[in-house]
C-alpha cells in the first residue's frame, strides 16, 4: 500500500505534467481538491484503448463466475482498507 509521502509525490508529478490541479476546498480550507485538467482527460482518452485491451488479455480464459467472485472480493478488501 502506498504511504502519504508516495501519494504526495505521485500527485506532485501529475500536477507537474499538467494532468491535474490542486485547489482549496470551498467548505474546508484545510483540505485540497484534486481536479483533472483537459490534458489529463486527453491522456485518459489516449490510454483507454490500451487499458481495455490489457484488461481483456488479463481476463482471457478466466471463468466469468470466478471473475465475478474475484472482483467482489477485491471490492470488499478495498472497503476494509478505507472504512
Amino acid at each position: 500500500m502506498m504511504g502519504k509521502v508516495n501519494i504526495t509525490r505521485l500527485i506532485d508529478g501529475m500536477e507537474k505534467e499538467g494532468w491535474i490541479i490542486r485547489r482549496p476546498d470551498d467548505e474546508d480550507r484545510r483540505q485540497r481538491r484534486i481536479l483533472i485538467t483537459a490534458g489529463g482527460k486527453a491522456l485518459y482518452r489516449d490510454l483507454l484503448p490500451t487499458i481495455k485491451n490489457t484488461l481483456r488479455e488479463a481476463e482471457k480464459n478466466v471463468d466469468n463466475a470466478a471473475l465475478k467472485t474475484f472482483k467482489n472480493v477485491l471490492r470488499q478488501m478495498m472497503r476494509n482498507l478505507t472504512d
